[in-house]
């Protein structure tokens, strides 16, 4: 899973993720992923989710995307 502008909401990631162990969250620098790194994760499945309009902090991305997850997966 990997959190990027054009991500799907974290409502849908959520339902996604449900039931899945071991998950990995990537957090990209503060210019975002590159096209080809975005091509590349998806061809390995990961999913991506978005944090909103705004562009975070990559510390701050973590733990916002850490707890839209936490939150939905209970």
């Amino acid at each position: 899973m990997f959190a990027c502008a054009d991500g799907a909401a974290p409502d849908e990631t959520a339902k996604a993720l449900a039931g899945k162990t071991g998950i990995k969250l990537f957090v990209g620098p503060e210019g975002g992923f590159t096209r080809g790194e975005m091509e590349f994760a998806r061809s390995k499945g990961a999913m991506s989710m978005s944090l909103g309009h705004y562009t975070l902090r990559t510390g701050t991305a973590c733990l916002a995307a850490v707890s839209a997850l936490l939150t939905r997966l209970g």
